[in-house]
């Protein structure tokens, strides 16, 4: 079979990313302190990549990043807030056309992870996801800082 004629190749797993942003909106009244903000990373093997997907107030962000930026989003994200790993056995959701509540960084996630839920902040989909088994990662890199004040994440 061609490469073309494959079918596309998806990340498994993805990553969950909460934080709060440096330029804090004014919706960031109705959410908790680290969870302002969310977006997915996952490994792609047959491209050897990571992709990290966000979604702001710029539009949809998706990026292809090698190792060692990972290690630098990683450690910027875990100084403001955390990362979880959904569990591996997760049942998606079986694709429906239904309305969304808007397009914002919480609806980007849940459609990238299949997840069916009600969540409408970032803490509250970070709920709904360690109700299913996610695991908290990287917890280490919080208090990882070297002499110079930056990230110094493990390998």
């Amino acid at each position: 079979m061609s490469r073309a004629a494959e079918p596309f190749e998806t990340a498994n797993p993805w990553y969950v990313a909460f934080y709060d942003t440096p330029d804090r909106r004014w919706w960031y009244c109705l959410t908790r302190r680290g969870y302002g903000h969310c977006a997915a990373f996952g490994f792609l093997p047959g491209a050897n990549v990571w992709l990290v997907t966000e979604w702001n107030a710029g539009g949809l962000m998706v990026a292809a990043i090698d190792r060692e930026a990972l290690d630098d989003y990683i450690a910027l994200v875990c100084r403001h807030g955390c990362v979880l790993e959904p569990p591996a056995g997760m049942k998606r959701r079986r694709v429906a056309y239904r309305p969304r509540l808007g397009l914002y960084c919480i609806t980007a996630v849940t459609e990238l992870l299949g997840l069916s839920t009600w969540a409408l902040t970032p803490w509250q989909l970070a709920c709904a996801l360690r109700r299913r088994g996610a695991r908290e990662m990287f917890t280490g890199v919080r208090d990882a800082w070297n002499d110079n004040g930056e990230p110094s994440c493990p390998s």
